[in-house]
């Protein structure tokens, strides 16, 4: 039985597909299997695959277009390993992922999943996203609703837990990291690793669009009504994360005193959040960064947020 099991889903993107294998295949931990389901590709996906020559890797395709989560579910359904880690196409594992979030399982047998910090590649540019500095096993049920989640291609998890919560929920094409997260998390705590596995391309502000945060926030009301109704901790967290994606989305828009307002209020509605090693560094960052944007003139924000950035980009 292998170690460890990956599990892309793809379609259509031949170049990156093999980056992301290639990242695969360069593990320091050897003893993986690779499950790579082919969406209904109508690239050079297929035959691509099908030139692969390693044993550890098993093909499969789908006939019909099915989403991420139908492909998804499909992989899990034919690997053996105790633990999976779902990888987008366009990311990349950083060479020990495997191994760093395979020895934090065994170190914390009762955790239900391990996470590693992404680093965001835009255009070229490679930032690490705030993540803890040193490790901890945390129950993240109150960071999910503020807004935190692992992404796949950073967080290992167990096997069986997330084939006993079913799965990947079919049909959900956003916000179905989330999802799976809040159900997820009921099953144990999670081992938080400081070390960087993933090497993660976004894709602008599409989460912010107003279309996913419905589905977003249904999500996060349908968990709250399942389970946590009458705890008033969650329902704050939940509350301030509205209030804090608003701030980030003004503060992307420039609209800096909206930002700092929002950020304000989404701290006083949930303030044990600042506590967080997930997310309290973020929130206070982000407070900082209003009041000194905000007690500006535009333009001077404006010129003083666009040196930032270019000095991230050396």
């Amino acid at each position: 039985m292998p170690a460890a099991a990956v599990v892309i889903p793809t379609r259509n993107r031949r170049l990156s597909l093999e980056r992301a294998i290639q990242s695969v295949r360069s593990q320091t931990l050897s003893d993986w299997e690779l499950v790579v389901v082919d969406d209904a590709s109508t690239d050079e996906t297929t035959v691509f695959l099908g030139d692969l020559d390693d044993p550890r890797i098993r093909v499969e395709r789908l006939d019909e277009q099915g989403e991420r989560s139908v492909a998804r579910n499909r992989g899990m359904a034919l690997l053996s390993a105790p633990s999976v880690l779902f990888l987008d196409d366009d990311d990349e594992l950083v060479p020990s992922s495997l191994e760093i979030l395979s020895q934090a399982l065994v170190r914390h047998p009762s955790a239900c999943a391990a996470v590693g910090a992404a680093i965001h590649d835009v255009d070229g540019v490679r930032r690490r996203q705030s993540f803890p500095k040193r490790p901890h096993v945390l129950d993240v049920r109150l960071e999910l609703l503020a807004g935190w989640v692992g992404l796949g291609g950073q967080s290992l998890m167990r096997t069986e837990h997330v084939r006993d919560i079913g799965g990947w929920r079919d049909g959900l094409s956003v916000a179905e990291d989330q999802e799976l997260w809040l159900r997820l998390c009921d099953r144990g705590r999670v081992a938080i690793v400081p070390d960087a596995v993933l090497i993660h391309r976004p894709h602008g502000l599409e989460g912010d669009a107003s279309d996913f945060r419905d589905v977003e926030r249904g999500v996060v009301a349908a968990h709250l009504t399942a389970t946590s109704a009458g705890d008033a901790r969650t329902r704050r967290a939940a509350q301030a994360r509205e209030h804090l994606r608003d701030a980030d989305i003004s503060f992307q828009q420039g609209s800096y005193r909206f930002a700092l307002g929002a950020t304000i209020r989404g701290i006083a509605r949930a303030p044990f959040l600042l506590s967080s090693p997930l997310v309290g560094p973020t929130i206070a960052k982000g407070l900082l960064n209003a009041v000194v944007a905000g007690a500006l003139p535009r333009s001077a924000a404006d010129r003083l947020r666009a040196a930032r950035q270019r000095r991230r980009a050396r």
